[in-house]
């Protein structure tokens, strides 16, 4: 691995650790533990099983694309390829699809390139599907999200025009000098993601099985919200929440995880917590439901991660 991705990575680790610190600094943490002793940690177990219910629904619907390519693939390989790609997220942030993509061309012989175009299209869809929820979010937890953002910063026009001018001259320096700032690598590579994703979408169309690649991705979905919602029941304070909350705080903790710092710890958590605040609760109970969901989640990412891991070292001493 190269040195700079090891600081880049380690840099991101701090920034989580330093949002935690924040979070605990004016806690009674003797509370959080009592709370965190009394919880129902049998609803966990049930997360867990709804988490990993998403990776074999995420499995099948990339089986679909894998088989859009014309190549076969077995059910195995792609679910153990995907639970080490979750696993690799959490040492290494954005190197899960990298992993997933490379174990399942060593087992498979499915060209890696190819299979980072079906990765690329995922991202597309779960990003799109994410922009859906916090729209609808939005529509039905308008005064919620209010809060949620206020509690960041209140809103005032006049501090954000020295901003806006800023941002307007950058754009009209980058139109008038486009052709020369193009010319550097990182523009290069900027202008070929862009192009990736344009593929991405234009692929869609060609999907095989449309309604059942549709159907897994809805799954998917309702997976998330529900290993989360299932989480409200574990403790007094949150058992009152319904469905839509559950969509809500699904969306709130999927911002937070956007933030590539290993497994979300610290981002997730802050954002949660917030959530939770929004709806009227105190940020002991926020913080304690982000501890466990995101521990629940954690333990189902390091158990099936290994596993796999295990599993597929062997099909690949077969392979060979």
């Amino acid at each position: 691995m190269k040195i700079k991705t090891f600081f880049k990575s380690l840099i991101f680790l701090i920034f989580g650790f330093v949002i935690i610190y924040f979070i605990f600094k004016n806690q009674d943490l003797n509370k959080m533990v009592l709370k965190l002793k009394s919880a129902n940690y049998s609803y966990l177990i049930v997360s867990m099983i709804f988490g990993f219910c998403a990776y074999i629904f995420r499995a099948l619907r990339w089986q679909i694309l894998i088989s859009t390519m014309q190549y076969s693939s077995k059910f195995g390989p792609a679910l153990h390829s995907i639970s080490i790609g979750y696993l690799a997220n959490v040492i290494f942030p954005r190197a899960g699809e990298i992993v997933r993509c490379s174990y399942f061309n060593q087992v498979t012989k499915v060209p890696v390139k190819k299979l980072i175009g079906n990765v690329i299209l995922e991202r597309v869809i779960d990003l799109s599907i994410l922009t859906i929820l916090l729209i609808f979010s939005f529509a039905i937890k308008f005064k919620e999200i209010s809060i949620f953002f206020s509690n960041f910063t209140a809103f005032n026009p006049k501090n954000y025009i020295p901003i806006l001018v800023l941002i307007s001259i950058l754009i009209y320096l980058l139109f008038i000098f486009r052709k020369h700032i193009f010319r550097f690598n990182f523009f290069k590579k900027l202008q070929n993601f862009f192009t990736d994703i344009q593929s991405g979408f234009k692929s869609i169309f060609y999907i095989n099985k449309k309604k059942l690649f549709s159907l897994y991705t809805i799954l998917i979905w309702l997976m998330y919200i529900l290993m989360t919602q299932i989480c409200f029941y574990s403790i007094p304070e949150t058992s009152n929440l319904n469905f839509f909350d559950g969509i809500y705080i699904t969306v709130i903790g999927g911002l937070g995880m956007i933030v590539p710092v290993q497994g979300g710890l610290g981002p997730y958590h802050a954002a949660v917590t917030l959530g939770l605040l929004s709806l009227g609760h105190s940020e002991t109970t926020g913080i304690t439901l982000a501890i466990l969901i995101h521990t629940a989640q954690s333990v189902m990412i390091l158990f099936s991660g290994t596993i796999s891991t295990v599993v597929l070292s062997f099909q690949k001493i077969k392979t060979k």
